[in-house]
């Protein structure tokens, strides 16, 4: 319900977490807030306010992801 405002854009469900990542109504190609809502292992919500674009966005979820394949190739 609290999140009833925001656009869910990712979604990540591994070994390790389970979290929802949303933004703000973007005008254009920016936003301002991003939250993360991290249901598992212990729930907790994370706001980020600034200015943001779509395309930094996209990096960091880029960056993220390798981050978590590197992850379990060394596990």
């Amino acid at each position: 319900e609290m999140l009833k405002n925001y656009i869910l854009v990712r979604e990540i469900d591994d070994e390790k977490s389970t979290l929802n990542i949303y933004i703000d109504n973007p005008k254009g190609d920016k936003f301002s807030e991003i939250v993360i809502y991290n249901k598992r292992p212990d729930a907790a919500i994370m706001l980020f306010v600034g200015d943001f674009t779509v395309e930094s966005l996209r990096k960091v979820g880029e960056v993220s992801e390798q981050q978590r394949k590197h992850l379990k190739k060394n596990k």
